[in-house]
């Protein structure tokens, strides 16, 4: 392995860290689930608990579930972590003060 793989490991590394250190933000009381996308915006699965009640909305891309009708979680859940998984829009910014 080269210097520069090192590096660039290193660099992906505190990628990963930094996407990731703020997990103690409380979620909103509908979210069930929620994925990180390779862009870093959230992805979010939400549902009021009964079975056919779910649905994911990502806030990178603002993709939401494909069908009008809502689901069960465990079809949800698994559309959800393929959308998060190959998604690369990133969060948007914070307004500044």
């Amino acid at each position: 392995m080269s210097s520069d793989d090192i590096r660039t490991i290193g660099r992906l590394e505190a990628r990963i860290r930094d996407l990731t250190k703020n997990t103690t933000t409380p979620w909103p009381n509908d979210v069930s689930l929620r994925y990180l996308t390779l862009g870093g915006a959230h992805l979010d699965v939400t549902g009021s608990g009964q079975q056919q009640d779910y649905a994911w909305h990502c806030h990178g891309c603002l993709q939401s579930s494909d069908c009008p009708d809502k689901d069960y979680l465990f079809r949800i859940r698994d559309h959800a972590n393929e959308h998060a998984s190959i998604c690369r829009a990133m969060p948007k910014p914070e307004a500044s003060q």
